[in-house]
């Protein structure tokens, strides 16, 4: 009998972090979790030019566009980050670029299909394309950076700066990191060149055998590359021992299809900053999406710590009702499921949000939490924690869900009930014509308003064919217990779940 060591400390927002359910049968409805004629690329082909494919909502919030390019060899790097004012980066306020080198290693150990990297900046460049802005960054340089003159013409200012080991105190005054590039995950998507029976693989050619290597290159002889995607690591680091556990939305190569901004970023650079990259179309700038329906991730989701999720919300903005259920996965697919939660209550209306059009703060209100495990090693962890704090069961078992709101959530989780919860709730409609939604992180409601909104989630897609029966949601338990309860509760912010040693 060996000793199964799983060491892991699981940040998750329960909200922000999600799950599809009852759509899975509806195409419509149905997330994005395979794709047809894809191959890992690793370690990556890093050589080349990267682009956003589109204006991105990064944590503060930011609205940045990035161009990264590396060198054929992949060692040498080339970073620029495009700030602007507003949420379209119509209107460029400062640029950042890095430059320095790269050194791809082995697979990681932590982070599913990554390979981790060895990085070094040496080069910083800043360039303001506004007075006022000048004058904030000159303060941010000044004071932690050093080596940089004194701001005098702000329109051709651009200092540049070699860095050394103790130089992470001006990157952090920057809000500057080379870190997402210490994990790297390339995908190369391929389509056909004529009418062919070709092979659909998700699979690296390194776990292939022989004979399958051979049919994956015939198979490979009728593809053309039709483009790339490069998955780098998520959140702001300052250390190099601070490694990512999930993986940012990914940037695209010129050819890609879905890249709208990549014509428009390549020519741009840190003097002629890139404009209008949404080609003129104010998609966010339409009416207010109507929240209620049934609302899909558009694809598997990375979150911290190695696992991946999809989500699936139901909103009534008539009776102000929730239902959200979060599934998480441990594979890049979405394929291997661990555990669901699901969660129901409803939400208040509080105020429309300056920064950020069509986007309202909302309060949710907490009323039931159930808990499923979907594979036996959680099942096996459950059944061995204390039960009196996750809903008394003693034996879970595969794809049964427990309520575990009596015991105030699930400590094996580390899942706890608290007060209401703030978030902010975006929706427009995209460059497709599809109506999305995206949700910041929660936060309490005591410090709701004394907060900067830190961080958003990916798009979630509304169906395009009504799943839930509203009529019938209104007169389930969900609004006898919302009006039966004395008190109400919201979902903690995050879950820590540690798993020290499971024997097998």
């Amino acid at each position: 009998m060996g000793l199964l060591s799983l060491h892991m400390l699981i940040y998750l927002n329960l909200v922000c972090c999600g799950a599809f359910s009852q759509a899975e049968s509806q195409t419509q409805c149905s997330p994005s979790t395979t794709k047809k004629h894809t191959e890992l690329s690793r370690p990556p082909s890093l050589g080349g030019s990267w682009y956003s494919p589109s204006c991105e909502i990064q944590p503060g919030p930011q609205f940045v566009l990035r161009h990264y390019q590396f060198s054929k060899s992949s060692k040498d790097f080339s970073i620029i980050r495009y700030y602007y004012s507003d949420e379209f980066c119509r209107d460029p306020a400062y640029s950042i670029k890095g430059e320095g080198t790269i050194s791809p290693g082995t697979p990681s150990w932590y982070l599913s299909e990554a390979t981790d990297a060895d990085v070094q900046l040496t080069k910083l460049t800043v360039t303001p394309y506004k007075a006022d802005v000048a004058v904030v960054l000159g303060g941010f340089i000044q004071q932690g950076c050093h080596g940089f003159s004194e701001v005098k013409d702000v329109f051709s200012y651009q200092s540049s700066l070699e860095l050394n080991a103790s130089d992470y105190t001006c990157l952090q005054s920057l809000s500057f990191s080379v870190n997402e590039l210490l994990v790297l995950r390339q995908v190369n998507y391929y389509k056909r060149k004529g009418n062919y029976n070709v092979m659909d693989s998700t699979k690296t050619a390194e776990s292939l055998d022989t004979g399958r290597r051979s049919r994956h290159r015939k198979s490979r002889r009728q593809l053309s590359l039709a483009g790339r995607e490069l998955f780098l690591g998520n959140g702001v680091w300052f250390s190099q021992l601070d490694r990512p556990s999930s993986y940012q939305l990914p940037l695209y190569s010129y050819e890609h299809k879905d890249c709208e901004a990549c014509s428009c970023i390549d020519k741009a650079s840190v003097d002629n900053p890139p404009m209008e990259c949404d080609g003129g179309h104010q998609y966010s700038g339409s009416a207010r999406v109507n929240l209620t329906g049934h609302w899909s991730s558009a694809a598997c989701e990375s979150v911290p710590y190695s696992l991946f999720t999809l989500r699936s919300l139901d909103f009534n903005e008539v009776d102000g009702t929730y239902n959200i259920k979060t599934t998480y996965y441990t594979d890049n697919y979405c394929t291997l499921p661990s555990f669901t939660l699901t969660a129901t209550g409803y939400l208040v209306s509080e105020k429309s949000f300056a920064r950020l059009q069509n986007t309202r703060s909302y309060q949710l209100i907490f009323s039931k939490l159930s808990v499923g495990v979907l594979s036996e090693t959680m099942a096996k962890l459950l059944s061995m924690g204390d039960t009196s704090r996750c809903g008394h069961i003693t034996n879970w078992q595969l794809g049964e869900m427990h309520d575990v709101t009596n015991t105030g959530g699930c400590d094996a989780l580390n899942i706890a009930i608290r007060d209401s919860q703030y978030t902010l709730i975006k929706s427009g409609i995209d460059s497709s014509k599809s109506e999305y939604m995206i949700m910041s992180e929660m936060k309490p409601m005591e410090s709701a308003f004394n907060t900067e909104v830190t961080n958003f989630t990916p798009k979630l897609i509304k169906c395009k064919a009504e799943i839930i029966s509203y009529a019938s949601f209104k007169t389930q338990k969900l609004t006898q217990s919302l009006s039966s309860q004395a008190s109400t509760h919201s979902i903690s912010g995050f879950l820590i779940l540690g798993v020290m040693s499971l024997l097998q």
